[in-house]
């Protein structure tokens, strides 16, 4: 049974990081059949950009999760996800500006093992969260997947080594496993060894080094690595088990676990922990133990049956009312005497949604999820809640939740994924004004960069680098100009340009001069400001000469 689900882990894996690797590869060419197929000989990998990697953790992390995902091998119950993503939360939140958000992955799979795609998608099997004696002890594991992901560990390693021989290798196993007849590489030590193939003994080093930096800086304590190295290298030797994939890179697991103590013996605890967090440690490892002996994703609450007419009443009294707050006292009063209908607070919520009370309507969210996890729609209310909050991990997590709980396409499924699109990809990767009359060589597609341009110019260009998820949605954008009190003086939609751009240029004409000060650009995409560039405006006697 272990061997059968560790192949299935080794397939689903296997195939979804060879076809987002895939997707980054400029090499490639087609078959006889004119589709395109992946040829790693003929590639040579440039500097991989953090939009890159974004883009590939993610094309990776959608194609994992399905598989898994089918194959009943994902845990998505609410708790156990949810408290494992605030630990994680708990401590990225210190490492200042993110480059990506973070976001955890729980598999059912009982042996030891971790590992982070690019772009700040981390997985665990249950077994290492089931494993762990102490909370510090999995921060410990946590904390070294970071520091892969905030250090760039697999796009640099990508950079230095032999990228050919990487993919080649991965494509090959993929296609092993495909057929059934699985490589030692990924059903012994799974998806993590492959992406490692590029890891050097100093990015290992590095990790354990940063990760170290990372607990002390949240207000753990980095003896909790060094005791979960020292008793699996314990139990090396013991029948049925073996080295998790992340210790079998050198230096020896047991040099590492020696310099994780020596770390923790010098090391000064800076931070301050969230109790909260560890508050939550034994009750999530207890439901992971019950949805692993279940072989179930979620648990459901066992709760006593609500007096349905006592509820009926309350939910009919309070539609009668058009006072929004009078409605909301019936509800509450009626929560206090039945809490196990989660009809109640769900109604609560809509009711201060509705009037701009978002604190309060994510509080009654919160509540109706704890007694039924399994709402699409409120997982969804939930996450939209949270983006107005710019609560934006929170945002991620409820909005996965309800991607993934939606029966049918829809609307609100559309309006999921839009939001989850926009919290992984920011829409520019940046962006400035130029002046399209400056003499002198262009440096950008509409003119010279500038800064200030005088009250009387006659054109003025503006210009944003696309991230590469958002290309394609280019020509829907609208850009406006702002002047100084906030009022719009120009609108009008983006054009595009070469190597990804949009670029807006407005001709000033006959208006009157630009008033003096600071001006905006903004960018428009579906109701949504996505992109902001400010400028400024000099009276045309100050303004500086061009070149």
């Amino acid at each position: 049974m272990a061997a059968r689900s560790q192949r299935r882990l080794g397939r689903a894996l296997a195939l979804a990081l060879v076809g987002a690797l895939s997707a980054l590869a400029p090499g490639c060419v087609t078959n006889d059949q004119g589709d395109a197929v992946f040829d790693p000989l003929s590639m040579l990998m440039p500097e991989i950009s953090v939009e890159q990697e974004r883009l590939v953790g993610n094309q990776a992390d959608s194609q994992i999760r399905a598989q898994l995902a089918e194959r009943g091998l994902l845990i998505d119950d609410p708790y156990v996800v949810g408290w494992i993503n605030e630990l994680a939360q708990s401590m990225v939140q210190h490492f200042g500006e993110q480059k990506f958000p973070y976001r955890i992955r729980v598999i059912r799979e009982k042996s030891l093992n971790a590992f982070a795609l690019p772009g700040g998608y981390i997985y665990f099997h249950s077994g290492t969260i089931l494993e762990a004696n102490q909370m510090d002890e999995l921060v410990g594991v946590m904390a070294h997947e970071i520091a892969h992901s905030r250090r760039h560990h697999w796009a640099r390693g990508v950079r230095d080594n032999a990228i050919p021989q990487l993919v080649s290798t991965l494509v090959g196993a993929g296609l092993s496993v495909a057929t059934g007849e699985a490589a030692p590489l990924l059903v012994a030590q799974g998806v993590n060894e492959s992406l490692r193939l590029a890891y050097t003994r100093e990015l290992e080093s590095e990790a354990d080094q940063v990760g170290t930096a990372f607990m002390v800086r949240a207000g753990y304590d980095p003896m909790g690595m060094a005791i979960f190295f020292e008793r699996l290298v314990a139990k090396q030797g013991r029948p049925g088990f073996a080295l998790p994939p992340y210790l079998f890179s050198h230096p020896r697991a047991e040099v590492r676990a020696e310099d994780a103590v020596a770390r923790a013996e010098t090391t000064t605890i800076a931070g301050q922990e969230d109790p909260r967090i560890r508050a939550g440690f034994r009750e999530a490892q207890l439901r992971l133990g019950l949805l692993v002996a279940k072989e179930r994703s979620t648990l459901l609450p066992e709760l006593p049956t609500p007096d349905r007419g006592l509820v009926a009443a309350a939910l009919s009294a309070a539609g009668d009312i058009a006072d929004p707050d009078q409605a909301i006292g019936i509800l509450s009063e009626a929560e206090a005497q039945e809490p196990f209908d989660p009809r109640l607070p769900f109604r609560q919520a809509e009711l201060l949604e509705e009037a701009g009370r978002l604190d309060d309507a994510v509080a009654a969210y919160s509540r109706t999820l704890a007694l039924d996890p399994t709402r699409a729609l409120v997982h969804f209310r939930l996450g939209r809640g949270y983006r107005s909050l710019e609560q934006n991990a929170r945002a991620i997590f409820h909005l996965e939740q309800a991607q993934s709980r939606f029966v049918r396409p829809g609307p609100l499924t559309r309006e999921t994924e839009r939001l989850l699109k926009r919290l992984t990809f920011p829409v520019f990767i940046d962006s400035g004004v130029a002046d399209p009359e400056a003499s002198g060589e262009a440096d950008s597609p509409v003119g010279r960069t500038t800064e200030a341009f005088p009250a009387d110019a006659a054109i003025l260009g503006w210009w944003g680098r696309v991230d590469p998820a958002w290309v394609d949605e280019r020509k829907d954008l609208e850009i406006r100009w702002l002047d100084p009190i906030g009022e719009i003086i120009h609108q009008a939609g983006a054009k595009e340009a070469a190597k990804a751009h949009a670029v807006s240029r407005w001709k000033r004409g006959d208006a009157p001069a630009l008033r003096a000060g600071i001006w905006q650009v903004e960018a428009w995409l579906d109701e949504e400001r996505v992109g902001r560039t400010t400028f400024k405006v000099t009276p045309a006697e100050a303004a500086p000469a061009r070149n």
